[in-house]
């Protein structure tokens, strides 16, 4: 990678990391062209995607975010929670939603050392029975960590998380999240 090209990354993650709305970013562009070159969302994108084999999903989505146009809202014309329309008047999405599949992700995980040792983190977390510090304090780990895996009602040899390398999975699909 060119010194430029790492720039382009690292300014495309900040805008992320710091929420940074397309319209400054491109402004952002604008104002520092006379310093740096910074690409589009679309080419940084393109070349991330290119470098990591990762191929990201974009799907239409609300532009307030309420909701991914899929399903039974795949033919729908406006969002049914907000009432904004999908699409601008010139027929073109109002927004899109990045999604990026999570078997390529985990793949990309184990390629760094630094997030390997992240990774590690459940493996290396020591407990304090007395106290909730963490997911890994809850009554439920603990038990999973005494109780063997069953797929498909045949109960296996090994205990969850008994291996260092298993990683520990956490869904939250009611918007909170308490750790």
């Amino acid at each position: 990678l060119t010194e430029n090209e790492r720039d382009n990354i690292r300014v495309f993650r900040l805008r992320f990391l710091a929420n940074i709305s397309r319209r400054a970013y491109n402004e952002m562009r604008r104002s520092f062209a006379h310093k740096i070159k910074l690409n589009s969302d679309w080419v940084v994108l393109y070349r991330v995607a290119r470098l990591s084999g990762v191929r990201p999903q974009w799907i239409q989505c609300c532009v307030n975010s309420c909701l991914c146009y899929l399903g039974e809202f795949e033919h729908a014309m406006k969002c049914p929670e907000c009432s904004e329309q999908r699409y601008t008047d010139t027929g073109h999405p109002r927004r899109y939603f990045c999604y990026i599949p999570l078997i390529p992700r985990l793949q990309a995980y184990f390629q760094s050392i630094d997030l390997i040792r992240l990774l590690q983190y459940r493996t290396n977390f020591h407990d304090d029975p007395n106290k909730i510090t963490d997911v890994f304090s809850s009554e439920l780990y603990r038990r999973l960590l005494r109780t063997n895996v069953v797929v498909d009602g045949q109960q296996l040899p090994h205990r969850h998380f008994s291996d260092p390398r298993d990683v520990a999975f956490s869904l939250c699909a009611d918007s909170y999240l308490l750790f």
